[in-house]
């Protein structure tokens, strides 16, 4: 089973390598709040450039109806269903069953 390190020893690891950083002769700077690594105007997240030309769609009609088209061909033409015949009961005057009947 693979142990989940706790906040505890992440915070750890992380005073750990900054002490280590800090002995071998490395200096902290101090940062104001908000200041950024990235270049201003810089794509940020490779997210979609905002002043692309527009692409050109294609028009996939006669490839949706040739496919259609060979759907088609493949059904197989259904006959229709002929009513299959029923059973029904004749009943006497008192309600009692004479006999039965197709129709």
């Amino acid at each position: 089973m693979i142990k989940i390190k706790t906040k505890k020893e992440i915070r750890q690891e992380l005073d750990d390598e900054v002490n280590r950083f800090l002995a071998s002769g490395g200096k902290i700077k101090d940062i104001e709040q908000g200041a950024s690594g990235k270049e201003l105007g810089a794509n940020i997240d490779n997210a979609i450039p905002l002043n692309s030309e527009k692409q050109t769609r294609t028009l996939l009609t006669e490839e949706i109806n040739a496919l259609d088209e060979r759907k088609r061909s493949k059904q197989v033409e259904k006959k229709p269903i002929e009513p299959r015949p029923k059973k029904k009961v004749i009943y006497d005057d008192f309600g009692e069953p004479l006999r039965e009947i197709w129709e």
